[in-house]
């Protein structure tokens, strides 16, 4: 019969024999019991990310936002109506066992959704590093990894009924990542596997980065090349404009 070929963006596991899969006009069935690939969605969106709940619903997102699809009933919601929050382009998908589905958007940061609604969001004014956004993946409880093309952001939450307390650590190639530009990570046995530009950094969950606040100390000031004590302000004439500082930190 005549071959029809699907571009797919991503796919996820439902159960043991069914495969559903994201591709550029909807969502479709893959059965390895049967052997068949069907389209099970009358959608026409873009499906750029997919991921499944605990609670068996799937979610996806595509260029104008987050959608929820009951596969037994066959039933596409729109969440945009909830937020409009919700209606901007998803980057990224993944859920939590405490029942969040985290968003990954490239204008308002990070989404965390609880029942269909945003309890939080996290952007770069939390410390974010960077708003392009490839991969979202959950670590051990409390904690969801960011993949950017500026490295990995690891959100460290609390969720106490619908509030939600965080902080991020950022981890890049100076702290031993392979590559800033992290496309995928997967979590397993306390280990993130995080798969770069430059090959796969194997990172441990728990890793601690120390911040270190280094004092810093002027050790000489020369105005027109030449030496000047240090002070705390000065008063220049117009025609003083070389100025030269030097300082040390240890």
């Amino acid at each position: 019969g005549e071959k029809t070929f699907f571009s797919i963006k991503t796919a996820i596991v439902y159960n043991d024999s069914i495969m559903i899969a994201g591709y550029n006009a909807g969502l479709l069935k893959l059965n390895s019991d049967l052997q068949t690939l069907t389209i099970i969605s009358t959608t026409t969106k873009r499906v750029l990310a997919l991921v499944k709940a605990n609670n068996g619903m799937i979610y996806f997102g595509s260029l104008d936002g987050l959608y929820k699809f009951n596969y037994p009933e066959k039933i596409i919601t729109s969440l945009a109506k909830n937020n409009p929050l919700l209606a901007e382009r998803v980057t990224a998908l993944c859920t939590t066992p405490d029942g969040l589905v985290w968003v990954a958007t490239p204008t308002n940061g990070i989404l965390a959704v609880k029942d269909d609604k945003v309890l939080n969001t996290i952007t770069s004014q939390d410390g974010i590093v960077n708003n392009s956004f490839r991969s979202l993946a959950a670590g051990k409880r409390g904690q969801v990894w960011l993949g950017t093309d500026a490295g990995i952001c690891v959100i460290h939450y609390k969720l106490q009924g619908n509030q939600i307390s965080s902080s991020i650590q950022n981890i890049s190639i100076n702290d031993g990542l392979a590559s800033n530009e992290v496309n995928e990570m997967i979590y397993h046995n306390d280990t993130m596997y995080a798969a770069t530009a430059a090959g796969i950094s194997v990172i441990p969950a728990d890793i601690y980065i120390p911040k270190f606040n280094i004092p810093v100390q002027l050790m000489n000031i020369s105005i027109n090349q030449r030496d000047t004590v240090i002070n705390s302000q000065y008063d220049l004439r117009y025609d003083q404009q070389n100025i030269f500082i030097r300082f040390a930190a240890i």
